[in-house]
C-alpha cells in the first residue's frame, strides 16, 4: 500500500476501523532506514516529543501531548516483521527479508502514558503520532515501512506500507 493511501485511511477510517483495518494497537512499529544520531536528534528537538531516557537498550520518547509512549531503537524489531508469528508463507518470507535488509531501526508506539489526550480514544491518539511521523518521513525523504496488516487482511502482503522517496 502506498503511504499516501494509508494516511488517507488513517483520517477517515473510525476509531474502531482503525485497529481492524489498520491494525494501530499497542506495540505498533515502523521501520525507517535512517542514520540513528538524525533520529535522535528529531526528538531531542521537536516541540512535540520529550525525550525521556534510555531504558532496556532502546530510548524512551514520550508525546507531549499525551497517551503515547515510543521507544526508539537501532535495530528492525523482528517479531513485528511481516507475518512474523504467523504461518509465514513464501511471500512473507520475502517481505520480512526486505524490512530486514531495508532499514535500520524501528520506532514502537504505546499507549502508556498516566498523561492522556481527553477525549479520544488511545487508538486515535496513536494514529496523531503516526500521522506525525510520517510527516517527518516524507519531509526528510526517510525509506520507511509500516509492517502492520490490518485484522480483516492478515493474508493481503499488499497492505504493507512502503514508502521510498
Amino acid at each position: 500500500m502506498e503511504l499516501s493511501e494509508y494516511l488517507k485511511q488513517i483520517t477517515t477510517c473510525t476509531d474502531i476501523e482503525l485497529a481492524s483495518e489498520l491494525v494501530i494497537s499497542d506495540n505498533y512499529p515502523l521501520f525507517l532506514d535512517i542514520d540513528f544520531d538524525q533520529l535522535l536528534d528529531y526528538f531531542h528537538n521537536s516541540d512535540k516529543y520529550y525525550y525521556k531516557n534510555i531504558m532496556q537498550n532502546a530510548h524512551q520518547v514520550d508525546f507531549i501531548p499525551g497517551t503515547i509512549l515510543l521507544q526508539v531503537m537501532d535495530w528492525v524489531v523482528q517479531y513485528k516483521l511481516s507475518e512474523m508469528g504467523t504461518n509465514l508463507t513464501i511471500l512473507g518470507a520475502e517481505h520480512a527479508r526486505r524490512q530486514m535488509d531495508s532499514y535500520t531501526s524501528t520506532i514502537m508506539l504505546h499507549p502508556y502514558q498516566e498523561k492522556k489526550i481527553f477525549d479520544i480514544h488511545w487508538y486515535r491518539a496513536t494514529a496523531i503520532v503516526i500521522q506525525d511521523l510520517c510527516d517527518f518521513i516524507i519531509d526528510q525523504k526517510i525509506p520507511a515501512c509500516l509492517p502492520n496488516l490490518g485484522d480483516n487482511h492478515s493474508d493481503d502482503l499488499s497492505r504493507t506500507v512502503y514508502y521510498k522517496p
